[in-house]
């Protein structure tokens, strides 16, 4: 499970991929002596360079960067964003083979009610029921939480690293939504759809959609970022919080 051992943050991810955007065609090695200029045979400045060789090692294994003969740029799909969180976001959900595992653990999180997740013990056994190949342990999931709280997906609380609470904040919440929605009423099955698709595991069988991500709605809803409404003719009711919804609305954009 390669992604799963880069030793990377979130910030770094998003800096190198805008320095690949923008200086494209552009080789490894001219991307780390950008970041970490010195002499190679220096063993304390190859311990640093480290990280941003798994940074892009990264971004390649998450459909963000390809390597052509003169070096790295973005993938055709990655040029389709403008906005690099939900780039990153949709390469991590749309991953697969052994570069999944960021998305089994929000699939993972997706079928629980709690909030909270201990990275400590629980959701290593958890992992390990689901995917034991990956081997996991407290780093691998550490390096799983920092990246996805810098893209909006979880938030570090208790300040001992070790619980993540899983829910999108809203600025990213509402990126995704204006995408899907194209900014019009559109049907919230099919832009629960979209989002499980393309960006979140958001729904289960049936539309029953994931416990996190009905108390997200409904935090939109009540701050009037969104209006969730019924209407007869647009298409299939969703419940939520005991209540039918067949359409959405954004009315904040971030």
């Amino acid at each position: 499970m390669p992604i799963l051992t880069r030793n990377v943050t979130g910030g770094d991810l998003f800096a190198i991929r805008k320095t690949i955007s923008d200086e494209a065609p552009i080789t490894k090695d001219e991307v780390v002596e950008l970041y970490f200029p010195g002499d190679v045979s220096d063993p304390q400045t190859s311990d640093q360079r480290k990280p941003i060789q798994d940074a892009i090692e990264f971004l390649a294994e998450s459909n963000q960067i390809q390597h052509s003969d003169t070096g790295y740029e973005l993938t055709e799909t990655a040029v389709e964003f403008d906005d690099a969180h939900l780039s990153l976001l949709h390469g991590i959900r749309t991953a697969d083979g052994e570069e999944s595992a960021y998305n089994d653990v929000l699939e993972c999180l997706a079928e629980q009610s709690a909030v909270l997740a201990d990275r400590s013990g629980e959701l290593i056994d958890e992992m390990s029921d689901r995917v034991p190949s990956a081997n996991w342990n407290e780093q691998k999931l550490r390096y799983w939480a920092r990246v996805m709280e810098e893209i909006g997906v979880t938030k570090e609380v208790y300040g001992d690293e070790m619980t993540t609470m899983f829910g999108p904040n809203r600025s990213l919440t509402l990126r995704v939504l204006v995408d899907v929605t194209e900014n019009r009423t559109a049907p919230l099955a099919t832009v629960l759809t979209d989002i499980d698709e393309d960006y979140l595991p958001v729904i289960g069988d049936g539309m029953e959609i994931a416990p996190y991500f009905e108390r997200t709605l409904l935090s939109l809803k009540e701050s009037n970022d969104v209006q969730l409404r019924t209407v007869s003719d647009i298409g299939q009711s969703v419940d939520i919080d005991g209540t039918g919804y067949s359409a959405i609305e954004v009315m904040s954009n971030e």
